[in-house]
């Protein structure tokens, strides 16, 4: 019987160190593999609370970089969409806003009405609706052309109809330092609507501007 028990606690101590030894070793490395490693092979582990917070930094980390290294919108906006709250989402919002604000409300710039033939989306819902306004909120500003912005209407339609029900989307094209930026507007609103829902965007993780229509 002691001898059994002597067995068992020397297959404890052993399994705690290979374990112990797996985390230094993991902790060194310090990468997503890493933890990712010592989580698959010690899931309830004595250091599994540290190795998912670390792992968590680690991945932000890596979407932080790749939108550095891109330095685009669209890059800025992937990592606000799965870290709206994140370590970097104040410095995301604030580099987002330089492209938001390329040719803002003092500098409107050329955009062309939809024409008759090819009304807005949601333009009939305003006229009935009898909507006024000469407001726009700028959602956007893609480096990808204008489909990329198009995606996006269709992404934040979906996810914050009820902010932006009635509104019709309008995109247009501007030059910023050699490169085209396809803008992504909503409108028309008033500008105390215009402000209710920028705030309420914002307040949702998004990117939101008030322009002039």
């Amino acid at each position: 019987m002691r001898l059994a028990a002597c067995l068992l606690l020397a297959l404890v101590v052993a399994g705690c160190s290979r374990q112990e030894t797996a985390w230094r070793r993991t902790e060194s490395q310090d990468t997503v593999a890493a933890y990712e490693s010592y989580l698959r092979e010690y899931p309830a582990g004595a250091h599994a609370g540290r190795a998912q917070a670390r792992l968590a930094e680690l991945r932000e980390l890596q979407e932080w970089e790749r939108a550095q290294r891109f330095n685009t919108p669209e890059a800025y906006q992937r990592y606000l969409s799965g870290y709206p709250s994140g370590h970097y989402s104040v410095t995301a919002r604030e580099k987002l806003s330089d492209f938001l604000l390329a040719r803002a409300p003092d500098d409107p710039g050329p955009a062309s009405p939809p024409s008759p033939a090819q009304p807005a989306p949601g333009g009939a819902l305003l006229a009935a609706a009898g909507a006024t306004g000469d407001r726009r909120i700028q959602l956007g500003a893609f480096g990808a052309g204008e489909a990329a912005a198009r995606r996006e209407w269709s992404r934040l339609a979906g996810r914050h109809g009820d902010l932006l029900a009635g509104t019709s989307p309008r995109v247009d094209v501007i030059e910023r330092n050699g490169r085209s930026l396809w803008r992504l507007q909503a409108g028309p609103l008033t500008e105390s609507r215009a402000r209710e829902v920028c705030t309420a965007l914002k307040a949702r993780g998004e990117a939101c501007l008030l322009v002039g229509d």
